[in-house]
């Protein structure tokens, strides 16, 4: 993966402190640059916007998103949507069943993004909303 997306992350991560207080960006990076997969999006050769998520759970056909983001200047461009389900589809053709992921109650943007993909919330605690995708062959 190229060192743009690493950059990317490193970004998103410093963009975002508030809902990342604990998390050393650099770390965290190479976390997802070793273990997740990541789909990326590029504008004029520019990375522009990334998901990463594992999809390594193979015992529970469950996979999970780490980390989107897309660069303030592309937002509102549907980039987001077309990245989650690049990853819906990706994760059907491997046999998962569901998508989950944790999202921060005040990262209000997120949330709307994921419930107009699909996403339902399945548990609340704290500051943190617990979302779900479920993979059936009918949706998308």
């Amino acid at each position: 993966m190229s060192s743009r997306i690493r950059d990317l992350i490193v970004k998103a991560i410093h963009e975002n402190k508030i809902f990342f207080p604990q998390v050393n960006s650099d770390e965290y990076a190479d976390k997802l640059l070793n273990n997740a997969t990541i789909f990326s999006e590029k504008i004029d050769g520019k990375e522009i916007a990334f998901i990463a998520f594992y999809d390594n759970d193979k015992s529970n056909h469950t996979a999970y998103m780490s980390l989107i983001y897309i660069s303030p200047e592309a937002r509102r461009k549907r980039i987001g949507v077309q990245l989650i389900k690049k990853a819906i589809h990706h994760l059907k053709t491997k046999g998962f069943i569901a998508f989950g992921l944790e999202v921060h109650k005040k990262n209000l943007a997120a949330i709307q993004l994921y419930q107009s993909v699909g996403f339902k919330k399945t548990f609340e605690k704290d500051e943190m909303i617990q979302m779900e995708y479920l993979l059936t062959p009918e949706k998308l």
